[in-house]
Order: structure tokens, then sequence, then C-alpha cells
């Protein structure tokens, strides 16, 4: 195994709690040929002196100051800093096991691999574990554009979305960067880098501990914002039908999109303007979509679901449901 350079980009935001707990698990990692970018984004507590200590003790830590622009914007700003020949993140509230990213070097290199992927631990607060809240890839090699994209239709595609838990090679960031001002970012890019690999491995290990606590934006209330996710999932069928891949998939991607949709009429005020606008824009995007997928060779039932939420993004799955179980399609 080679020793190359890893930038792993850490944004940071008021995390001054979390911090050194973050960098400490970056700095003890067994492959030390790291260049750690702490993006400090416009933090109002004692995180950006924390940074720079880091920083003024440790050569490979480097940081960037910039006025808050988000998660998107800071990692962004942390790829075009970065001089590694591999990319890695990691959000600033969690840690990582020791040999994270030696491991994860090592199955990328063995595999001559785009990208290799591990585990991810969900931990608490006071230091708890839960068995249940451990999830893992599969220890395998995935090849070829159709069966990686298939992976994020899967029931694990949580791991296969996230950005934390992966190692990149660099020339996959090449063209592509986060969407600055998006909610689900990680939902907006995963599509597009998966599209640029030929291979893909696992490695069944939780080396990646991911922090739940009250604080997170995963957890606050439903905005008009969420339905970012709609967006990026219709973006996503979109994609897959442009490269010619499944029909199938880019139909379960439109069918995430609708879900996320459903959930804003229930959550928001349907008569606020603002909601208003982004409804008949993301309903507009459906229907680019659907009219694409009528024309592939899909079930006729599931056809049907599509032809009719042309019209009502609501409803059509829980009336088609048990017709396109028995087909083998979720709704």
């Amino acid at each position: 195994m080679g020793n190359p350079i890893i930038s792993i980009i850490v944004p940071v935001y008021n995390m001054e709690r979390y911090l050194r707990k973050c960098v400490d698990s970056l700095l003890t990692q067994t492959h030390t040929n790291l260049e750690i970018i702490l993006v400090n984004d416009g933090s109002t507590d004692s995180s950006p002196q924390i940074c720079d200590a880091y920083a003024a003790v440790d050569a490979r830590v480097r940081v960037i100051h910039q006025q808050n622009a988000g998660l998107s914007a800071a990692r962004n700003a942390g790829i075009e800093r970065s001089t590694g020949s591999l990319i890695g993140f990691v959000d600033s509230d969690d840690f990582i096991s020791p040999n994270m990213y030696e491991d994860l070097l090592r199955a990328l290199e063995m595999n001559d691999a785009d990208m290799s992927m591990c585990g991810i631990r969900h931990v608490f607060e006071e230091g708890s574990v839960h068995p249940e809240e451990v999830f893992l890839p599969r220890d395998e090699v995935v090849q070829g554009q159709g069966e990686i994209l298939s992976r994020l239709g899967s029931a694990d595609n949580w791991l296969w979305v996230v950005a934390c838990n992966k190692l990149y090679r660099r020339a996959l960031f090449q063209r592509i960067r986060y969407p600055v001002g998006k909610l689900h970012e990680d939902e907006f890019v995963i599509h597009h880098l998966l599209l640029a690999c030929q291979k893909v491995v696992g490695i069944a290990q939780p080396l990646y501990h991911y922090l739940q606590h009250n604080a997170g934006i995963t957890r606050s209330g439903f905005t008009v914002r969420r339905l970012d996710g709609a967006e990026a999932q219709f973006d996503r069928a979109a994609a897959l039908l442009a490269h010619g891949l499944s029909p199938r998939e880019a139909y379960y991607a439109s069918s995430a999109g609708l879900m996320a949709m459903s959930k804003g009429y229930v959550h928001l005020d349907s008569s606020d303007s603002q909601y208003k606008a982004r409804y008949g824009n993301l309903r507009q995007q459906f229907r680019q979509v659907a009219d694409k997928l009528l024309r592939t060779d899909l079930p006729l039932v599931v056809k049907m679901r599509l032809w009719i939420n042309r019209f009502s993004p609501y409803y059509a799955w829980r009336i088609l449901e048990k017709p396109l179980r028995r087909i083998g399609y979720r709704p």
C-alpha cells in the first residue's frame, strides 16, 4: 500500500463542545500522511480559536476562515484548497476510529476502486451506543455504473448517500461541488459522484461515529427548505435516465421525491406563497421525469402510478400499493 496524502475536510460551525474530540480522532489516525482542513464557517463561539490552536501545534492542520455560508460552501472551500490525491469528509461533531482511513485506503487500493466506504455507528452524547444503531455496508466490491447506482435504491442506501463514511479519489470532484444554500446536500451530489465511478468497495466495519443530538440541522423542524430533498431525488431520476441507466431505479428516485413532497403537504401551510412557488417548481420537475419514464418499458401499473401523479403527487401510491408490491416494486 502506498502512502498518499489524504485531505480530510471538516466544516466547523459553532462546535466548540465537540470539536476537540473530532480533531483528536483525526490526528491519531494510523495513516499519518494527512492534510486536515478545518473550515471555520463563520462560527461565533470559540471554534475559530480551537482550530487555530491545532494548526499552531501540528503542521498537518490547515484552517480556512470564511463568513457563514453553510455546509456545502464549507466543503467546497475545503475541496478547492486541498492538495491530497484522496479526499474525505468528517462532520465536526463526529469522530472516527483510529484505523478508519488506513482501512479505507487499503480497500481502495487493493481493489483499484474509485471510492471506499465503511459502516456508521450512532453514538449518544452521554457516550452510550445502541446495537440497533450500527449501520454496516456489505464486504463487497461493486462494479459498473448500473450496479453501483442500484445501491441508492437498496435497503442500506443511507450508507451510500452520506458523505462522511467514505474515501474518494480526487478526480471524482473534478467537476462536482456541493450545492450552496441547499439542505440534503449529500442527496444532491452522491449520484453524480457514483456516475463517475467504475468500482466502489465497502468494508463491514463501523469506523465512523455519528453523534446523535438535538442541535443538528437534520433534527430541526420541517420548513420549505426541507423540500430540497424532493428536488435532489428528481435530479437523481433525471440523471439516471440521461445516462441510459435502469428506469426502475429512476422510478424509485422519483417515488422518493414524491414522498418528500407529501411530507411538505402534511407539515407546511399550503396557502403560503413560498410553499406554493416551491410546490409548482417541484411538480414541473417531476412531470419532466415522469414523461420520460412513461416512454420506457416499466410495467403498466407503475406507469399508471406515474400518470396519476402527474396530476396529483399524493395518494396514488396508496391506491396502487398492493398491485405494485405484487410485481416486486416498492410504492
